[in-house]
C-alpha cells in the first residue's frame, strides 16, 4: 500500500489485523440481520397462509318432490363450481375446499329446515380444521334463520343466495351474515301487509296449500305474523293438495265461510290449485269485482307452473274471466334484474350440467335456475375480492366471520352479474317486486306497484291506476251482506225469509190459542170427553148406497176399491216420483269432482 497515503509510524500489520475482525464482525452481522429478516418474513405470511386455506361448506337439498325449488345445490352447483375454478386461477395461494352437506333422504324444505342444524353441526365438530378459515355459503330453501344460529355461535362468515329472514336486520342475532340473495325473503310478511294498508283493507284471509313450493309456506308464516303483529284481522286456513293426505278442501264450502267474513283472500299455492279455486268461485258468481284473489309468484320458473289462463282446455274462458278478479305479486323482476353477460355466463353453466351426474340435469330437463345462478356467482367473486383487499394485513384474523361480514356492509362490488350493492344489514339491493292486475286486452298482466326499501322499510310505490271491472278501485275487506248480513243490499234477498218467520210466529200463536182454548173447556166440564150414544150411530143408507145398517167401515172400502177418491189417488201417483227425483238430485250434488255444486 503505497505511503504517501499514511503517516509515519503506522503498524500495517495491526491494520491488516484489524480489517480481517472487522470483516468477520461484518459478516456475522449480515448472517444474522438476514436470519431475522426471513424470521420476520415468516411471520408475516402466518395470517396470509391461514387464510389461504379456505373452506366452504354448502348445506341443502339435492332433490324435491315434483322438483318445485330452484335453490337446490344441485341446480345451484355449476355457479360453484364455475366460480371456485375462476378464484383458483386468480389466486393460485389459495387453497379452497368446496363440501355440500345433504341427505338423500330428505326431499321437502319444511324436513330439511328441522334437520339442518344436526347435519352442519356434525360437519364442523368432526371434519372442521379449525387453522382454516371457514364460509357457509348456502343456497338454500327455508332454512337460512337456523343456519344463522350456528354461524353466529361460532362466529362464522355466512352467505345465504336464496333466502333470508327478517332477524338479518338483528345484527345482535345475525353478526356475520350477509345475503345476495335476490328474494325478498326478509320481506314477506310486510310485503303482503304493505298492500293491505295500501288499500285500507283492515283484513284478509290467507289460504295455503302445504303440498306447494317452500317459498309459499314460509311467505304464508311471515305474513301472518306481522299481520298478527301490526294488528290486522287475518283469519288463516291450510290443506294440502297431495292424494292420500285426507287433507283435502272442498272450495265451495270454504268460499261460502269465507264470504260472511271477508272479501280479500290471499292464495300461497300452485296456479292449478289457484284455477280450480277460480273455477269455483265463478260458479258461485265471485268473480264479478266485488271479490279480490291474490296469488304469488317467486318468479316465472317451470317449477312453480304457468300462471297463464291460456291452458287449451275448455274452462280458458271462464279462468279468463276470472283473472279479472285476480292480482298477481312476483317477488323477482327478472326484466330488470337479469345481467348483460348473461349468454356466455349460461353456456358455461349448461356445460357442468351436462358433465356433472350429480346435478341430474344432464339433458337440461329442468330449466336453468337465473336468480340462484347469479346469486352464488355474485356471492362467490365478491369474497375473493375481499380476501385479495384484506390479505396484505397482518393483524386482519380471517376467522373472524364478523369481521368480514362487515367488509360488505354498506358497499357496492362489480361483479360479472352486474353491480352489487349492499346496506347497513349486509342484504344486497335493490330487491324489486311488483304487484300486477290483469289486462283483459292484452291477457296478461300489467304492474301497478312497485318495491321501494328504505333503511330495511318495504314500502309499495305507485307506478299507474288498477283497472277493475272497469272501474279504479278495488272493493273493501267487508262482507258483501256485511259482518251480521244485514247489509241493505242483501234485504230483498232476504225477503222470503223474513216472510216465512213471520208466518211461523203467526202459527205459534194460533196454536197456543187453540191449546189454552182447550184447557178452559177442559177445566169447566170432567166429563168433556165423554160423547152421546145417539151421536156415534151410524147414518141410515141413503138411495142406492152399499153401505148398510150393519156393514163395517171395511166392508164399504173393500166394495168401492174400484173407485178410490181423487185425492187419494194424486198422492198415490205423485210421491214415489218425487222421491225419485230427490234421490237422483242427492246423488248429482255428491259429484262433480268432489264439489258440492248448487
Amino acid at each position: 500500500m503505497p505511503s504517501a497515503f499514511f503517516p509515519r509510524g503506522v503498524n500495517f500489520a495491526v491494520m491488516r489485523l484489524s480489517y480481517r475482525r472487522m470483516k468477520a464482525i461484518t459478516s456475522r452481522c449480515f448472517i444474522s440481520f438476514r436470519h431475522h429478516l426471513l424470521l420476520f418474513s415468516t411471520y408475516l405470511v402466518i395470517p396470509t397462509a391461514l387464510a389461504l386455506n379456505l373452506e366452504i361448506i354448502s348445506p341443502g337439498l339435492t332433490h324435491t318432490a315434483g322438483n318445485m325449488v330452484p335453490s337446490t345445490i344441485t341446480l345451484a352447483g355449476p355457479a360453484f363450481d364455475v366460480s371456485i375454478a375462476k378464484l383458483r386461477a386468480v389466486r393460485q395461494d389459495l387453497n379452497i375446499t368446496h363440501t355440500y352437506l345433504y341427505d338423500e333422504r330428505i326431499d321437502d324444505c319444511v324436513t330439511f329446515q328441522n334437520s339442518v342444524q344436526d347435519l352442519t353441526a356434525r360437519w364442523y365438530y368432526r371434519s372442521h380444521d379449525a387453522r382454516n378459515m371457514l364460509a357457509i355459503i348456502l343456497p338454500g330453501c327455508i332454512e337460512s334463520a337456523q343456519v344463522n344460529q350456528l354461524a353466529a355461535s361460532w362466529n362464522v362468515l355466512f352467505i345465504s343466495t336464496a333466502n333470508s329472514a327478517p332477524s338479518l336486520h338483528d345484527k345482535s342475532q345475525s353478526p356475520s351474515w350477509v345475503t345476495t340473495n335476490l328474494y325478498p325473503s326478509s320481506y314477506y310478511g310486510d310485503i303482503f301487509c304493505r298492500l293491505a294498508e295500501f288499500h285500507k283493507w283492515t283484513g284478509i284471509e290467507i289460504l295455503l296449500d302445504e303440498n306447494s313450493a317452500g317459498f309459499y309456506v314460509l311467505a304464508a308464516t311471515l305474513t301472518r305474523a306481522t299481520m298478527k303483529k301490526r294488528r290486522v284481522e287475518t283469519v288463516y286456513t291450510t290443506y294440502s293438495s297431495a292424494q292420500g293426505l285426507q287433507r283435502m278442501i272442498n272450495f265451495r264450502e270454504f268460499l261460502q265461510q269465507f264470504s260472511t267474513r271477508n272479501r280479500i283472500l290471499l292464495f300461497l299455492g300452485t296456479p292449478a290449485q289457484l284455477r280450480l279455486l277460480l273455477s269455483v268461485a265463478s260458479l258461485m258468481n265471485m268473480t264479478q269485482g266485488d271479490y279480490v284473489f291474490m296469488a304469488s309468484l317467486p318468479f316465472p320458473w317451470q317449477g312453480f307452473g304457468n300462471f297463464s289462463w291460456q291452458r287449451n282446455n275448455d274452462d280458458d274462458d271462464i279462468i279468463r274471466e276470472a283473472y279479472r278478479s285476480l292480482l298477481l305479486v312476483t317477488m323477482i323482476d327478472l326484466t330488470v334484474n337479469l345481467p348483460s353477460a348473461l349468454p356466455a355466463m349460461l353456456a358455461s353453466w349448461i356445460d357442468r350440467y351436462r358433465k356433472v351426474p350429480f346435478y341430474r340435469n344432464l339433458n337440461l330437463s329442468i330449466e336453468p335456475t337465473l336468480p340462484q345462478l347469479t346469486s352464488t356467482t355474485a356471492a362467490l367473486e365478491i369474497l375473493g375480492q375481499i380476501l385479495n383487499e384484506v390479505r396484505l394485513t397482518p393483524t386482519f384474523d380471517y376467522q373472524d366471520g364478523t369481521a368480514m361480514a362487515n367488509k360488505f356492509v354498506n358497499r357496492t362490488f362489480s361483479t360479472t352479474v352486474g353491480n352489487m350493492s349492499f346496506d347497513r344489514n349486509g342484504e344486497r339491493g335493490p330487491l324489486l317486486v311488483t304487484s300486477s292486475y290483469f289486462d283483459p286486452s292484452t291477457g296478461g298482466f300489467k304492474i301497478y306497484l312497485r318495491s321501494e326499501i328504505n333503511e330495511g322499510d318495504f314500502l309499495w310505490s305507485f307506478v299507474r291506476n288498477v283497472e277493475w271491472h272497469n272501474g279504479s278501485r278495488l272493493p273493501p275487506n267487508q262482507p258483501v251482506c256485511g259482518y251480521l248480513g244485514d247489509a241493505p243490499a242483501c234485504q230483498t234477498n232476504n225477503s222470503s225469509n223474513g216472510g216465512l218467520l213471520s208466518l211461523i210466529v203467526i202459527v205459534v200463536i194460533i196454536v197456543s190459542g187453540g191449546i189454552l182454548a182447550f184447557n178452559q173447556i177442559r177445566a169447566r166440564s170432567p166429563t168433556w170427553w165423554q160423547i152421546e150414544h145417539d151421536l156415534i150411530r151410524p147414518p141410515m143408507p141413503k138411495f142406492g148406497s152399499s153401505l148398510e145398517r150393519d156393514d163395517s167401515i171395511i166392508s164399504f172400502l173393500l166394495q168401492n176399491h174400484k173407485r178410490p177418491p181423487p185425492e187419494s189417488v194424486g198422492w198415490k201417483s205423485r210421491t214415489p216420483t218425487r222421491v225419485q227425483d230427490l234421490l237422483k238430485n242427492r246423488h248429482h250434488e255428491t259429484q262433480h269432482d268432489g264439489l258440492t255444486t248448487p
